[in-house]
């Protein structure tokens, strides 16, 4: 197991946790394309038809509510004017986006009682095991990144304390989202930060369906011996919780990974930000069978 890397702060112009709280509407993201209002029944839940309509990206959201425990089995959600008001969007989108849940078996509507839920879904979570590298990351098999923007950053004195370089280094700063492959379910919002001497590789992406570091392996030959990775608990910034149909300001994991070669250099580092309810890190421990821990 890794040592755990000690906390960094980040630039506070990009990084610090936003404040809590809690806006009277959460605005979803423009779907990227135009028929948010076409009827359920011409596509399959969450398929890439309309997973990025509006309503779908609601069903979304409300589903990872119900991954989270925020609404748990057998809870009453939210009556349709107070969805619409939270999400700013109208009462045909939230009907249809509730639609779309009951035909998951996820919600019910009870007559005198409201929509309850019925089950949680299984495709919005993950688990993690503790061991080798692959097995550190053995979900990115589940798993790929979309791209969202990127750009060239010289690491100034905080910033090179994250990345663990002297300050003026040249890097790739890469920011994504990750989802689950089938579900399109989005898990986290990943900052990623790559050694400018090794951009080319990566050059032309715009979704990352392997682990970034392997594709710098395969390119140039190199070895990634060493991960070392630090847990916090923050909040969601209010900029990355728009992308992950997410509460700002809510409860969040910050997992902070670098991956470093034989020389001991960091050529990548990635910090992420997993909404409550989206990821979970499963550890085993033994008893040593040598020393004075076996008495």
């Amino acid at each position: 197991m890794p040592e755990m890397s000690p906390e960094y702060a980040l630039d506070k112009s990009r990084w610090a946790p936003a404040k809590i709280c809690r806006p009277a509407r959460q605005y979803l993201p423009e779907p990227n394309v135009t028929d948010s209002d076409k009827p359920i029944a011409e596509a399959p839940a969450f398929s890439s038809q309309h997973r990025s309509t509006r309503y779908g990206l609601l069903a979304q959201a409300l589903a990872g509510d119900i991954a989270s425990g925020r609404y748990p089995v057998g809870a009453v959600i939210p009556t349709e004017q107070v969805l619409c008001q939270r999400y700013a969007v109208s009462r045909h989108t939230v009907r249809q986006a509730l639609n779309e849940l009951k035909n998951q078996g996820l919600l019910s509507a009870q007559a005198g009682v409201g929509t309850t839920v019925r089950a949680r879904p299984q495709s919005a979570r993950f688990s993690s095991g503790l061991g080798a590298i692959s097995e550190l990351l053995q979900f990115v098999g589940e798993t790929r990144m979309r791209i969202q923007s990127q750009d060239e950053v010289l690491a100034d004195a905080e910033l090179a304390g994250l990345l663990r370089c002297e300050p003026g280094q040249a890097w790739r700063e890469i920011r994504c989202v990750r989802e689950m492959r089938e579900a399109g379910a989005p898990i986290a919002y990943v900052v990623m930060y790559i050694r400018a001497e090794f951009v080319q590789a990566i050059e032309g992406f715009q979704t990352f369906e392997q682990p970034v570091y392997a594709i710098l392996e395969e390119h140039y030959g190199l070895r990634i011996v060493e991960v070392q990775q630090s847990i916090a608990a923050e909040f969601l910034p209010a900029d990355m919780a728009q992308a992950l149909c997410a509460e700002a300001g809510s409860p969040a994991l910050q997992i902070v990974r670098h991956f470093s070669d034989r020389d001991g250099r960091v050529i990548q580092t990635s910090v992420g930000y997993y909404p409550h309810g989206r990821y979970r890190q499963q550890s085993t421990f033994r008893a040593s069978t040598q020393g004075p821990e076996a008495r």
